[in-house]
Parts: structure tokens; C-alpha cells; sequence
């Protein structure tokens, strides 16, 4: 659908479009300010069932629903494996490669409405 990794000189079909999607929560990869005030964001990744791909969540909400959608996270740690289904916008991110700039996507979510958690068994 949007065709990234690729290079930034073309326009993103995607851009600003609201998606659906679902993954599986990578508990090594999530970052909210009450475990890392110093960050200047909040995001989670999600990854696909072989945990090959990932795709980035920014959480850029009022404070009150960043920390609900990061408690409902906390509240699941150490569980069975979690899928997560959430629907966000998405936004291009520019990555700095050796072989100069590339654009991926990133999903942003401000809601704690826009993702739903459930245990999977494998």
C-alpha cells in the first residue's frame, strides 16, 4: 500500500491516511514517560507473527489517555503473547541510512479507544 521502505523524493500515497492494523507487542520496544521521562516521545512496536517486521506506534494524546493506553500495555506484561489491534494515521518517518535517506511509516494513535489487547496462545 505505501511502498517503504523508499526513497524521500516521492510523494507518500499513504500519508495522513487511517489504517487498521494488528501485530503482536514487543515488550522490548516500549518507551512511555513514567519508564523514560527523558524521552521526548512515547511509542510501542508491534511486530508481525514471525517477528520479522515491525511497525512503530507514537502515542501523542492528552497525558491522561497516553498513560491509560500504557497501563492497559503495563497491565499485560509478562503474559501469554499479546496481539494487538489498534487503527491510527499514518506518518512518514525519514531514516538516515549508509546509503543515504529512506522513508518508512510510523502509525499515530492519541485514544485509548484506538487499540484493543488480547492474549494469544502462540
Amino acid at each position: 500500500m505505501c511502498s517503504v521502505p523508499s526513497g524521500c523524493d516521492r510523494p507518500l500515497k499513504c500519508k495522513e491516511r487511517q489504517v487498521r492494523v494488528w501485530g503482536y507487542l514487543d515488550y522490548n520496544n516500549v518507551f512511555d514517560r513514567k519508564h523514560f521521562p527523558h524521552l521526548p516521545y512515547q511509542k510501542f512496536v508491534i511486530r508481525d507473527r514471525q517477528g520479522q517486521r515491525s511497525l512503530e506506534v507514537w502515542v501523542q494524546g492528552s497525558q491522561k489517555e497516553s498513560d491509560a493506553i500504557f497501563r492497559q500495555i503495563g497491565n499485560r506484561h509478562g503474559k501469554a503473547k499479546i496481539a494487538v489491534v489498534l487503527s491510527g494515521k499514518i506518518e512518514r518517518v525519514k531514516l538516515f541510512t549508509n546509503k543515504g535517506p529512506e522513508c518508512a511509516i510510523k502509525v499515530v494513535i492519541g485514544r485509548r479507544d484506538q487499540i484493543k489487547l488480547f492474549e494469544k496462545d502462540n
